[in-house]
C-alpha cells in the first residue's frame, strides 16, 4: 500500500530486527510477478540468497533464477529483452558481489527491485553503489530493506536513499540531512519509510536477559599489548590506525590470537585466558541447549572451537562456500546441543530463533553490531518466552573505554547496551589502548549516536493503519489481477491513513526538490 501510495516510488523499509522485511518484501514481489505480471530482481549479500529461495518458495510457492555470475546476469538481460508475455513474471536474484566487482551491462526496464540489508551499499566510492545507482534507474519501483540504515553516520541514510531515488544526485540528499534531520519537517519522509519496531506489534516477543562478564586480564599482558603494538608501528612505519585498533581488539579477544601475530616477541603469554574459562563455565551451566557466540576474529573462533571438545560445534565464517555454509547451519539447527561459533559474516541473514543463549564473546561500542547478532535469535518465530545475552567486557580494552566514554548516550540508543551500563565505570587510564586511538574512536562513535538519536525520534504514521489491516488481505491467494484496484483494492478501509500519506509525501517530494531537482 505505502510504495504504490507514494510519489516517488521507492520504500526503506527499516523495520526492527526479526520483525519480518523479507516477508513485506516478498508481497510485494508477489504483486508484481504474480498481478502486474513484470520481473523483478532481489539484490542481497552472497549469504542471503539460499535464505532468498527458500522464503520466496516456502511461504509463496515463488520461484526464482539466479544470477551470480557475468554470463548468467547476460543470460538474464537477454530474457528480459525477449519481449515475451510472462503467465508468472520472472524473479531473479543477484548477490552484491557481482555487482561489487563487475561492469554490468544495462537491464531493461522491469517492475521491481529489492535491494536487501541495502546499507551494504553504503559506500559511494565503490563499484557495488555505483552499480546499484544505474540498475535502480531501470525499476518502475524499488525497494530496500535494512533494520540499522545508519550504521556510522547519517551520511549512510544518504546513500541509501540516492539509490532508492537515484534520478536524483546524493549530494543533495546530503545537503537535506544535514539541515533537517531531527526536525519535525523530516517527519514527512515517513512517506517513503516504514519502521515498525516488535514491541509495536506485538506482546508476543521473547523478552532478554542481558548479563555482562567482566573479563581481568594479567597486568603483565595488558602493558605488553601496549608495548608491542606501539612497537610494531614504530618498526613498520606503514601501519596504519585502523592496523593499530585491530591489533588491539584482538588482545581484548584472545590472548592467544594476538600472541600468534607476535610469535617472535619475548613476553610470556603462556597464562590461563580467563575469558575462555569463563565461556567455558556459562556453556557447562546448560550442556543441553544450543550456545550462538560472536567473535571478530577467525583465529578467536578456533581457539574457541579447540576448547569446547565435548561439544559438536561449528564456525560459520566468511570463507565457507554456500553448500558448507549450509552444512553447517543444518547441524546447528538439527542438534538441540550444538553450538555455533559466527564472524561478522553472521551477523546479518541467517536465522536461529531454535537457538536462546548468545554469547558477545567480542563486545563492540556499536549497537548497531550488537543489534544485529541479538536479531539472529531475537525475531518472529522464538519460542522462549527469554533469551540470554551474555556480553564480555575485557577491562581495559579500547572498546571498554570507549563504552565508559559514551555509555550514558549508548543506552539511549540501544536496549542492547542498557544492562552492561552499571559496569563501565572503569577510569583507569591504563589499558590496551594509546590515547590518540581512543580520542578518534570516540569521535567515531559520537557521530555514529547522534545520527542514532536521531533516527530513533523517527515517527512513523503506519501504526494508525494497522487495525484496518485484514488477515484476509495478506492471503494471496484471494488477490484476483482482474479486479485490482489502484493502489490495493482495500484501500477505502484506511481512506484517513491514505490522506495522511498524500500529505506527508507531496511535502517530501517539495522538500527533496529544493535541495536536489530532478534531473
Amino acid at each position: 500500500m505505502k510504495l504504490r501510495s507514494n510519489p516517488l516510488n521507492c520504500l526503506l523499509i527499516c523495520d526492527g530486527v526479526g520483525v519480518g522485511k523479507t516477508i513485506s518484501a516478498t508481497y510485494i514481489i508477489y504483486h508484481q510477478s504474480i498481478v502486474e505480471k513484470k520481473p523483478s530482481i532481489v539484490f542481497c549479500p552472497p549469504i542471503l540468497v539460499e535464505k532468498w529461495r527458500y522464503e520466496l518458495r516456502n511461504r509463496f510457492n515463488l520461484h526464482t533464477r539466479l544470477a551470480a555470475d557475468k554470463d548468467s546476469f547476460e543470460l538474464m538481460v537477454d530474457e528480459l529483452n525477449s519481449g515475451v508475455e510472462w503467465e508468472d513474471a520472472p524473479i531473479y536474484l543477484v548477490p552484491y558481489s557481482l555487482l561489487s566487482r563487475t561492469e554490468l551491462i544495462p537491464v531493461p526496464r522491469l517492475g521491481l527491485m529489492v535491494f536487501d540489508e541495502i546499507h551494504a551499499t553504503r559506500n559511494q566510492n565503490t563499484r557495488l553503489y555505483k552499480n546499484a545507482r544505474k540498475l535502480a534507474m531501470r525499476a518502475d519501483y524499488r525497494v530496500g530493506l535494512s533494520a540499522t540504515p545508519i550504521n556510522n553516520s547519517l551520511d549512510d541514510l544518504s546513500s541509501i536513499l540516492s539509490i532508492l531515488i537515484p534520478m536524483r544526485e546524493r549530494i543533495g540528499f546530503e545537503s537535506m540531512i544535514a539541515d533537517l534531520w531531527g526536525s519535525p519537517i523530516m517527519d514527512s519522509i515517513s512517506s517513503i519509510t516504514t519502521r515498525f519496531q516488535k514491541e509495536q506489534i506485538s506482546e508476543e516477543f521473547t523478552t532478554r536477559v542481558v548479563k555482562t562478564e567482566t573479563i581481568t586480564y594479567p597486568e603483565h599482558y595488558t602493558k605488553a599489548v601496549r608495548e608491542l603494538v606501539v612497537e610494531r608501528a614504530f618498526m613498520t612505519n606503514a601501519q596504519s590506525e585502523f592496523e593499530t585498533i585491530v591489533y588491539y581488539r584482538l588482545a581484548a579477544s584472545s590472548p592467544r590470537a594476538f600472541a600468534k601475530n607476535f610469535s617472535s616477541s619475548s613476553h610470556d603469554f603462556s597464562f590461563a585466558d580467563p575469558k575462555l574459562e569463563r565461556l567455558l563455565e556459562l556453556v557447562d551451566q546448560k550442556p543441553d541447549e544450543r550456545w550462538l557466540i560472536f567473535t571478530e576474529f577467525k583465529e578467536t573462533a578456533k581457539h574457541i572451537q579447540n576448547a569446547l571438545n565435548n561439544r559438536i560445534s561449528v564456525i560459520i565464517s566468511g570463507d565457507l562456500d554456500s553448500e558448507l555454509r549450509e552444512a553447517h547451519v543444518n547441524i546447528f539447527r538439527d542438534d538441540p546441543r550444538a553450538i555455533t561459533i559466527m564472524t561478522p559474516v553472521g551477523s546479518e541473514g541467517l536465522d536461529f530463533q531454535f537457538c536462546s543463549n548468545l554469547v558477545n564473546y567480542d563486545l563492540h561500542w556499536n549497537p548497531m553490531k550488537i543489534e544485529q547478532r541479538i536479531g539472529r535469535i531475537d525475531r518472529i518465530g522464538q519460542q522462549k518466552s527469554e533469551i540470554f545475552i551474555h556480553n564480555f567486557v575485557a577491562k581495559g580494552s579500547i572498546d571498554e573505554k570507549v563504552l565508559d566514554v559514551i555509555g550514558s548516550k549508548l543506552s539511549l540508543v540501544s536496549e542492547s547496551f542498557a544492562d552492561i551500563m552499571p559496569i563501565i565505570k572503569s577510569k583507569s587510564k591504563s589499558g590496551m589502548f594509546d590515547s590518540d586511538v581512543l580520542d578518534n574512536q570516540v569521535n567515531q562513535a559520537d557521530k555514529l549516536l547522534q545520527a542514532a538519536g536521531f533516527y530513533n525520534k523517527f515517527i512513523s504514521l503506519d501504526l494508525d493503519v494497522l487495525p484496518h489491516i485484514s488477515p484476509t488481505h495478506c492471503d494471496t491467494d484471494l488477490w484476483n489481477s482482474n479486479s485490482w484496484i489502484e493502489p490495493v483494492p482495500w484501500i477505502v478501509d484506511c481512506e484517513k491513513w491514505r490522506t495522511s500519506q498524500d500529505l506527508t509525501g507531496t511535502e517530501f517530494l517539495d522538500i527533496l526538490n529544493a535541495y536536489n531537482p530532478e534531473e
